[in-house]
């Protein structure tokens, strides 16, 4: 800006004053012509984004101040604001290069011109702020800088905080914030933590809501606004089956057939296809222009008096089911998609981009997308009362009410059964959708501040109370929607055998066992009725997939700064909150016992309580006049306890005992053998079965037990003392051969190039299932991976896979066989993964033709021991921790136009609710009850620095409001990140490291005005060697260290941001700015993971797996707004998003839905 600060009697230092100023967000209107700044006063009475958690959530607008012309030499106050206008522009974002942390904002008409289908799209534009799952989830999942997941980067919604955890069965969970875009005054996104509120370890989002500053108009007291809007693209949703609960299976019909109720673990219901539970989407082309299907209104009323100010607001949105795009879906569509599929499932692994390959088979172009609708409805009432003394009270409430439809992250699977398609008008194969039930929010946020500043530069006082209460239902715990109490087997049999032979007579086949039960008059005492029907079966419809849950948060704040000296400001912060989870799920009624529902009824109804205090200090200090320096430290405390898994073990209710924890870890290896070593071996069991019944017998001879003792000794020098018997099986039984390993006198062996291998596997464990000789025993430490890599002998250099030896005639062969690989039976040569060969031998039987493979042991398990009476119902303990940490910054503003920072913060995140109660089992060990309840989770702490260069251009361009430029690099690294392993359980990896550079740019001539923003990521690794080394536990360099994004499994690989984002906005105002146009492109770039690649390609254990990380093809998005002030009552908005109807995915996807098509929107606003 072309404007000079100055002080007549300053406090501070010239140079400082401007820059506490401007980052105090000083407001002020500059005339085009002139060097007049209009100072907005009275100010006290509102905050900055950054203090507004701790004053009700009161924040500054353009009412909240009186316009008074100073020229540049006079005394400015100090002061703050939210919202600044220069001629009649929002200029929020100038907090984007004020501060020292890379940040970024979103004013009210930037959300409201831009405003799209889903609540994921208040990000779009935010450039490097992301959202996961911005299509299936009806609310925001912040990712910034790649870091992502529960209370990393927290949503505060004027202070309170926004967000609960839900369950997504072998999907893994979700982070979810539900807000109201209708709601929303403004958004300012931080990347990275801070002191300066409520944070994360990856940054913050603040969402202010709705002022009476926004309602208004200039000149009055109050004013009411009713502001309607209608949009293209959508089409209602059906109710399909929904309307089936609560109906005996037997009395309902799906297309005018009876629907069959089938029986066991897996219970659910078979329906014609497009009968309810699946149904045909509807065409596009045939739902164009406006058809009142998605409209939204809110109606708001505020005032302003001398004391005090009051806002209400109501609102309303609804928006059916949306179309996908027409343009560029052949990257996400293949000829062969229904044989690869297919091949895919079979096989249980493949590339990594074949769920999208066939994406745009099954949401095709253009047609409707199922459970994208969306009804919400929200109220908020805000008053904010002045008192004596310069003080404020102010109190808040806001309510939303949200249903909306939401598809199960295994939505794809529907592809893989060739019944599932249909012909689509001659258009070719197309996919039936699921049509699932709704999912339902019902949130309340309380808000009270109380704040004193008086004439006193030791008290500037802000105290903050709040509390959130949501209860939210949701249908996805891995059970059938639509199940039967019971099944009636013989009525069953009766539709296979006549109703559904006749109807699909090209089945007939596989319904002809049904007949022979039928008809058999052992096995059905009611085939005298006609509809052979028991009616003592309760066949009532019941949703064995609902999940319900019930979490609040309650929170405390107070802040206060001293102004010590002209130079020298210290603030003081304090804040504690209180949370409580309580889930139930459908799987507690026993309404099934599949392991899916199995799993999720001991990891997704989690029920808990956590608090957590932190105390702050931040001080600012100028030094010399062009140097800042800022630094702070924070105390944090926290206490968590599992009052689910308590109330489980206190009534010893079934299935929640610790019957087993894990004890080591196994690796069954092959061992070369000379023939000197066969025949010792041979020898040696060739006397097994022999002691083995001496010992059973009681006659056991010295002579015996010393044989049985050489074999031992034999044996431990053989292998280098890594052999298939647990140390507690050696005490028991030194006096057998082979510690007893081989009381038949047989072990596995494998013959490769003549030559003898002795098998591997376990001897000792309660779930032992192979017995051989050569395997490593690895010792858990803490129930986790820990010291893996020093432990394994294959790591440690006591074994080497890939050591070779040389045979009697010459053939040099591998001394060590790696489990879960194939060898040529002839020359040795490790041919691949046990997986990756069966798959390539289907593909390319030439390849193998001459070759004869044998097969290695099997790999790695994980061996528990069984526990006692005593320890099996132990109640859960109370999980504490406490943490320390920094925060440093230098700033030199080398003129009154740039400067340059550097910023060094660490920040501790204490594992959340969700992960603190893992209630008893890993998902995997759902057949075991192997207890994980104990292990230790530490905090996550995050050490990141960032550097930064801002320059305003003004001093060189003519006749420009503002130009400003913004370069930052940043660098994070975080310490036992917390993730899941493949045993779906919680723990805790070294480091997650994420690297980029960030560019923000604006201009704004008065008719003219753009902006530009570019995120480059460099890095986004997680690192952990023992857990590679697990994964890969021969050494056989198939996992790195540090791989990209996340090991397999886990949730972080599925939340790396592209590699590149680009957003480029731009506009003019005409008629004396009555009229704006603006435009924006949105580009990402293809993300695709290469480490994965190789992975899948190789068949590597655990991939081909749930919760995939999609190859994504890059996205270019244009959309484009107009808005016109007909007269100081009326305002038209109209605008279209995805301009050139574009096929696409949202970046961050898990569950594959395209985007929305291109879609018209047209509104209008009164305001009175």
């Amino acid at each position: 800006m072309n404007v000079s600060l100055y002080q007549e009697a300053p406090r501070l230092k010239p140079l400082a004053l401007a820059v506490m100023l401007a980052m105090s967000q000083v407001t002020m209107e500059v005339a085009q012509a002139e060097t007049v700044v209009q100072v907005k006063e009275s100010l006290d009475d509102c905050s900055t984004s950054d203090t507004a958690e701790v004053n009700g959530g009161k924040e500054c607008t353009d009412k909240d101040v009186t316009d008074k012309d100073v020229t540049s030499n006079e005394v400015l106050p100090v002061i703050g604001s939210e919202t600044t206008v220069i001629q009649g522009r929002d200029l929020s974002t100038e907090d984007v290069y004020l501060r020292d942390i890379s940040n970024v904002h979103a004013t009210r008409e930037n959300i409201e011109n831009y405003k799209g289908t889903s609540v994921g799209d208040l990000f779009k534009g935010l450039n490097g702020v992301y959202t996961g799952e911005a299509r299936n989830s009806g609310a925001l999942d912040p990712n910034i800088r790649g870091i992502q997941g529960t209370g990393r980067v927290p949503v505060l919604v004027d202070g309170t905080e926004q967000s609960t955890t839900i369950w997504l069965g072998p999907g893994g969970i979700s982070n979810r914030s539900y807000v109201d875009p209708n709601l929303v005054g403004g958004i300012t996104a931080e990347k990275g933590p801070s002191f300066e509120g409520p944070s994360g370890i990856g940054g913050a989002v603040r969402i202010r809501t709705l002022e009476p500053g926004d309602i208004i108009q200039p000149g009055k007291t109050w004013g009411i606004e009713l502001k309607t809007e209608t949009a293209t693209n959508t089409v209602a949703e059906r109710d399909g089956a929904n309307g089936w609960y609560g109906q005996d299976y037997r009395d309902v019909k799906a297309n005018g057939v009876p629907i069959i109720g089938t029986g066991g673990d897996y219970g659910g219901i078979v329906a014609p296809l497009g009968g309810g539970v699946t149904l045909v989407p509807e065409s596009g082309s045939d739902h164009q222009g406006f058809n009142g299907e998605d409209y939204a209104w809110r109606l708001a009323v505020a005032a302003e008096q001398e004391h005090f100010d009051l806002i209400g607001v109501h609102s309303y949105r609804r928006s059916g089911n949306y179309f996908a795009g027409e343009n560029g879906a052949d990257a996400y569509r293949t000829e062969d998609w229904i044989e690869a599929m297919q091949k895919a499932k079979s096989q249980g692994a493949g590339n990594s981009s074949e769920y999208n390959d066939y994406l745009a088979n099954l949401f095709r172009p253009g047609q409707e997308v199922l459970n994208t609708h969306s009804e919400m409805t929200s109220t908020l009432l805000k008053g904010r009362l002045e008192l004596p003394h310069n003080q404020e009270l102010s109190l808040s409430w806001m309510n939303t009410e949200q249903i909306y439809g939401e598809s199960n992250v295994s939505i794809r699977m529907i592809a893989h059964d060739p019944k599932n398609m249909i012909d689509m008008d001659g258009t070719g194969d197309m996919a039936y959708q699921y049509n699932n039930p709704p999912s339902e929010v019902d949130q309340d946020t309380w808000n009270l501040g109380y704040s004193w500043n008086p004439d006193n530069p030791l008290i500037d006082l802000k105290v903050g109370a709040w509390a959130t209460q949501s209860f939210s239902v949701r249908h996805q715990n891995g059970g059938f929607q639509y199940q039967p109490m019971e099944t009636d087997r013989n009525y069953n049999n009766y539709l296979w055998c006549s109703v559904y032979q006749s109807a699909w007579p090209e089945q007939a086949a596989m319904y002809e066992n049904h007949c022979r039960i039928l008809h058999n008059p052992d096995t059905n005492p009611y085939e005298h009725d006609p509809d052979y029907r028991d009616e003592s079966i309760d066949g009532t419809l019941v949703d064995a997939s609902r999940q319900e849950w019930n979490h609040d948060r309650y929170g405390l704040n107070v802040r206060n700064r001293f102004q010590l000296s002209p130079d020298f400001a210290l603030t003081l912060s304090a804040d504690a909150q209180h949370e409580e989870l309580d889930g139930w799920d459908a799987s507690e009624a026993h309404l099934s016992k599949n392991p899916f529902v199995w799993g999720n009824s001991h990891m997704g109804p989690r029920a808990g309580t956590r608090r957590e205090y932190n105390a702050a200090m931040q001080m600012e200090w100028f030094p010399t006049d062009t140097v800042m320096i800022t630094g702070g430290l924070k105390w944090s405390r926290y206490w968590s306890f599992d009052d689910g898994l308590d109330e489980h073990r206190r009534n010893q209710h079934r299935g929640w005992a610790k019957e087993y924890e894990v004890a080591y870890a196994q690796i069954p290896y092959g061992l070369y053998l000379s023939e000197e070593q066969t025949a010792q071996l041979n020898a040696y069991l060739a006397r097994a079965r022999e002691i083995s019944g001496a010992r059973a017998s009681g006659t056991l001879t010295d002579e015996q037990r010393a044989f049985a003792a050489e074999s031992n000794a034999w044996l431990a020098e053989l292998t280098g003392g890594n052999f298939a018997v647990t140390k507690e099986l050696q005490a028991a039984n030194e006096d057998l051969v082979f510690y007893g390993a081989s009381s038949y006198g047989k072990v596995p062996t494998v013959e490769i190039g003549g030559a003898t291998y002795l098998g591997g596997g376990l001897i000792g464990g309660h779930n032992a299932s192979s017995r051989g000789l050569t395997a490593a025993i690895v010792d858990y430490a803490d129930g986790d991976f820990r010291g893996m890599r020093d432990r394994n002998p294959f790591y440690n250099g006591t074994l080497d896979i890939n050591e070779t030896v040389t045979t009697a005639d010459g053939k040099e062969l591998p001394k060590y066989l790696a489990g879960f690989n194939a060898y040529n039976a002839e020359t040795g040569e490790r041919l691949g993964t046990t997986s990756f060969v069966g798959n390539d031998r289907v593909e390319n039987p030439e390849k193998y033709k001459d070759i004869d493979i044998v097969y290695g042991p099997a790999t790695i398990s994980h061996v528990t021991r069984v526990l006692d009476d005593s320890e099996q119902w132990s109640r859960p303990q109370k999980r504490r921790n406490e943490a320390w940490a920094p925060m440093l910054g230098i700033t030199w503003f080398m003129t009154p136009h740039n400067r340059v920072y550097a910023r060094y913060s660490e920040y501790v995140r204490f594992p959340s609710l969700w992960e603190d109660t893992q209630s008893a089992v890993g998902y995997g060990s759902y057949t075991t009850g192997t207890d994980v309840s104990g292990y230790s989770i530490e905090p996550e702490r995050t050490r990141n620095i960032e550097l930064g260069y801002v320059q305003d251009l003004t001093p060189w361009l003519s006749n420009v409001r503002m130009a400003d430029v913004r370069l930052n690099y940043y660098r994070n690294r975080i310490e036992n990140y917390i993730d899941r392993n493949v045993d779906y359980q919680v723990l805790q990896f070294d480091e997650k490291r994420t690297e980029g550079i960030e560019l923000q740019a604006r201009v704004d001539t008065g008719r003219y005005f753009a902006g530009l923003g570019a995120t480059y990521r460099l890095n986004n690794d997680l690192c952990d060697a023992d857990y590679a080394a697990t994964l890969d536990p021969y050494n056989q360099g198939q996992y790195a260290a540090c791989v990209d994004g996340g090991f397999p499994l886990t949730f972080t690989r599925t939340s790396t941001q592209p590699e590149l984002s680009i957003n480029l906005d731009g506009g003019m105002r005409l008629m004396g700015d009555r009229l704006e146009l603006g435009g924006r492109v949105t580009y990402h770039s293809s993300a695709e993971n290469e480490d994965e690649q190789q992975w899948i390609d190789e068949h590597y254990l655990y991939t081909g797996y749930l919760n995939e990380a999609y190859n994504l093809e890059s996205v270019l998005v244009y959309d484009a707004y107009a808005t016109y002030e007909i007269n100081n009552v009326f305002k038209l908005n109209a605008g279209v998003n995805n301009i050139t109807d574009e096929y696409y995915l949202d970046p961050l996807t898990r569950t594959l839905l395209p985007a929305p098509g291109r879609t018209f929107k047209l509104g209008l606003t009164a305001r009175f």
